[in-house]
């Protein structure tokens, strides 16, 4: 029987990142979003082809892990998960525009000197759309939101993020 539970468990974890699978992630969060008002955060790795062409799939996959360790870091201050390829998304519960812009912004700086270690990783960054949530918003509105914000980053020159404008 427990092996049944701890192979249920691996099946909700992304096994690159250790980041809840997408599914089981976003339900995740859309239960929380029914009680707490908040942070939905869109993440996209930038120029991650970029070097998976340049140093192949092995390096692509070391800047996903290093950003999967680092959100695993921030968990006591967010939900986060793998929603694929190099996408993630984070709910940040009951905090304001200031104390999230200070978490992502670590986050931001903790990448950027992370991948620094790994010269084929220098290429790497990451850009986020956020979007300000109110209890019981929709899960689906908010994130098109957030998504929207994260487009509007990639469109003026990316490795920054954004808050989407209500």
């Amino acid at each position: 029987m427990s092996t049944i539970r701890t192979q249920k468990a691996k099946e909700n974890l992304d096994f690159l990142t250790g980041l809840p699978t997408r599914n089981k992630g976003e339900q995740a969060i859309a239960q929380l979003m029914k009680h707490h008002s908040g942070c939905l955060v869109f993440m996209d790795m930038d120029n991650l082809k970029t070097i998976n062409d340049i140093y192949g799939h092995k390096a692509g996959d070391r800047v996903l892990k290093l950003l999967g360790n680092l959100l695993l870091e921030y968990s006591s201050e967010c939900l986060a998960c793998r929603l694929g390829g190099d996408e993630f998304l984070l709910f940040m519960p009951d905090a304001d525009q200031n104390s999230i812009t200070e978490v992502i912004t670590a986050i931001f700086k903790k990448f950027n000197t992370r991948k620094e270690q790994d010269p084929e990783l220098h290429a790497a960054s990451i850009s986020a759309g956020l979007y300000m949530c109110n209890i019981g918003d929709s899960f689906d509105e908010c994130y098109t939101k957030a998504d929207k914000a994260l487009y509007f980053v990639k469109q003026n020159g990316k490795s920054d993020f954004s808050f989407h404008e209500k």
